[in-house]
């Protein structure tokens, strides 16, 4: 009897082959997750080095112990741009190159509205397995502020958050005299002789209004403040307008010249104050004892308003 040949014959052999492939196409696909993952690690590794680096550089630049250059001393002033350099740390699989800005600020014709301060930029790059370059920034701010001035932060207060000078209430004037009775007497400068008001050394508030020893009760708080002049022929500068440096006005113009007060609470009424020129100044302060409401909550409402001479 003649035997006829499969037709199955050599099918296992061409299984085992695409089986073998599609493993091969498999561990191709590990090997690469693999190198990817080392690949990455390696770079976080550098990175986290480059902000070792970079803070580094930055406290290094913030633990100056004076403002001005002293010898031996680490100081403000010698915090300048630098570099590139080269840094290789121990252990480390790469070589960094670290660059510092630094831009000093205010600039030209800001030394009078912006305060004194530095700001640091510092640059670290390197180059990763790959031969590519990969950067780290890091930037901050840097005051000029004396370091022995940080010293205060951890001084404790000997009192309440708001500070009561003379253990008075801090809208009490300091020219006022403590009548030792929880209460003290003031004469505004510029009243006429034997005006006085009668403040409560714990709120602040005017009790009294004196004229000659003779007392009337005033519930009141007192409105204070400055004015400064800029009577130039023309309008004044931007410059001058926001920091006036124009002397007092006098005599006549002076006299001309009033502060007061138009309350709208406890009552519509207007508030005649004093004030005075200090000799050869260049602002004059003004004191107002407005009335305010005599239950609580006590306050009052209105506007403060300069009168000015005719033409100015």
């Amino acid at each position: 009897m003649t035997t006829q040949p499969s037709r199955q014959r050599g099918v296992s052999l061409i299984e085992a082959l695409v089986a073998m492939a599609v493993m091969g196409v498999g561990m191709l696909g590990v090997l690469g997750l693999q190198a990817s993952l080392r690949g990455n690690a390696d770079v976080s590794k550098q990175r986290s080095e480059a902000v070792r680096i970079a803070q580094e550089t930055i406290e290094t630049a913030r633990a100056f112990s004076v403002l001005g250059a002293a010898p031996g001393a680490s100081a403000y002033d010698a915090i300048t741009s630098a570099g590139p350099t080269t840094v290789t740390p121990v252990g480390a699989n790469s070589t960094y190159s670290v660059q510092t800005i630094v831009t000093t600020l205010p600039g030209v014709g800001q030394e009078n509205t912006v305060p004194p301060y530095k700001q640091i930029v510092v640059n670290v790059s390197w180059l990763d397995r790959s031969n590519e370059t990969q950067t780290v920034r890091l930037a901050t701010t840097i005051s000029a502020t004396a370091p022995e001035v940080t010293a205060a932060l951890g001084t404790p207060g000997d009192a309440a958050p708001v500070q009561r000078p003379a253990g008075r209430h801090f809208a009490i004037p300091q020219l006022a005299v403590n009548l030792g009775n929880g209460t003290s007497s003031f004469t505004p400068p510029g009243a006429a002789s034997g005006v006085s008001w009668t403040f409560n050394n714990s709120s602040g508030f005017i009790t009294q209004l004196c004229v000659s020893a003779a007392c009337t009760d005033f519930p009141g708080r007192l409105v204070s403040g400055f004015v400064n002049f800029a009577t130039a022929t023309s309008a004044p500068t931007p410059a001058n307008a926001e920091n006036p440096l124009s002397p007092v006005l006098t005599n006549a113009s002076f006299d001309a010249v009033a502060v007061r007060v138009i309350t709208t609470e406890p009552a519509a009424g207007t508030v005649t104050c004093f004030r005075q020129a200090p000799s050869g100044g260049l602002y004059l302060s003004y004191f107002c004892a407005v009335p305010i409401t005599a239950v609580q909550p006590f306050y009052w409402s209105g506007r403060v308003e300069l009168v000015l001479p005719v033409g100015l």
